[in-house]
């Protein structure tokens, strides 16, 4: 049996109680692109001029090469020319019409002369509708041979030089899309629940070493990756100009849920850990008592505790002090309230 000469005074003693916190996760998180697109043309030909180079911004339907169009041009060309002509047809029909069906009036041509005269006009301006369709298409065909970035962004590749022979379909430039970026994290069980809480009342907010991140979209996958044991979670962010983020980059921040939660909470420090099981100092009975607990939760310097404890309990908190299961420890003033 130790004597009260073995008995010590020890860094700090508090007493166990529920509290409330705001949930704060601190995390890594990894930059991935919301929208990236391999360019491809839409014909096959000779790339005559080029007008992009990598890392180059570039703006919504900026033309970025254009492929030789000779023979395109003539047939847009001979389609004009064509429907011109129907223009003529169809007006020279409805001219005729007229004049024929003044005649008809006064009965100087028949009832059949007529009805020609009348499917003359219908059968023009068919010809004409089709005609301009069949411009268009060819305007379309050449429009092709200009190849346009999609969208404003950034050039990640480029393939084409002045001289190049493409083919439909040949991957040609990669276009990167700066103004969105996904932040992807994987979250535990406790961290996921909190963090879909936090999105369904609409109190989520990002924060990182540059500032605020402000949120577009929070996309969850409710089933555990199966060899981290982590939920995948994407946030859709938008990217600040002042401070962009690239697709790879990691980032550290702190997802502010938004959410309180209520249960033991102590500081970090006081946890012991041995053989992968987490233990406290306890004080049982006026002695220092190795009890094991459940860690459920860890929010910034704080973790949530569960196990055969009271409300009302003392933690002690040893500091690097070496204790003893069964020490007898002293409840000065020093000791409980440092």
């Amino acid at each position: 049996k130790e004597s009260k000469s073995s008995s010590v005074s020890v860094p700090q003693i508090l007493p166990l109680e529920q509290t409330e916190i705001p949930v704060v996760i601190g995390i890594n998180g990894r930059v991935l692109p919301e929208r990236k697109v391999v360019i491809k043309p839409q014909v096959s030909g000779s790339v005559e001029e080029v007008f992009f180079e990598v890392d180059q911004e570039v703006k919504k339907d900026q033309v970025l090469f254009r492929i030789n169009n000779h023979l395109a041009s003539i047939d847009l060309a001979d389609q004009k020319a064509a429907l011109e002509s129907r223009k003529v047809e169809a007006e020279d029909a409805v001219w005729e019409l007229n004049r024929k069906e003044l005649l008809h009036k006064e009965e100087h041509v028949s009832e059949d002369e007529l009805e020609a005269a009348q499917l003359r006009v219908k059968t023009t301006a068919i010809s004409l509708l089709r005609q301009g369709e069949a411009v268009k298409r060819a305007r379309k065909i050449l429009s092709d041979y200009e190849v346009r970035a999609p969208w404003a962004g950034v050039v990640l590749q480029k393939r084409v030089t002045m001289g190049t022979y493409v083919r439909m379909g040949d991957p040609s430039a990669e276009l990167l899309d700066l103004s969105q970026m996904q932040i992807e994290i994987g979250l535990t069980q406790d961290a996921m629940l909190q963090v879909r809480r936090g999105k369904e009342s609409g109190t989520l907010a990002l924060e990182s070493s540059t500032g605020s991140i402000e949120i577009e979209d929070t996309r969850m996958v409710l089933e555990a990756t199966p060899v981290t044991r982590t939920y995948p979670v994407r946030f859709l962010v938008q990217n600040r100009k002042e401070n962009l983020m690239y697709p790879g980059m990691s980032l550290r921040m702190e997802i502010h849920t938004g959410v309180r939660d209520r249960g033991f909470y102590i500081p970090s420090e006081a946890l012991i850990t041995r053989a992968d099981r987490s233990y406290l100092w306890m004080v049982k009975k006026g002695r220092a008592s190795l009890s094991p607990v459940r860690v459920t939760a860890r929010h910034g310097d704080r973790i949530r505790i569960e196990g055969d404890f009271q409300e009302g309990e003392r933690v002690i908190i040893a500091r690097g002090q070496e204790l003893k299961d069964g020490q007898e420890i002293d409840f000065a003033p020093a000791a409980a309230e440092r």
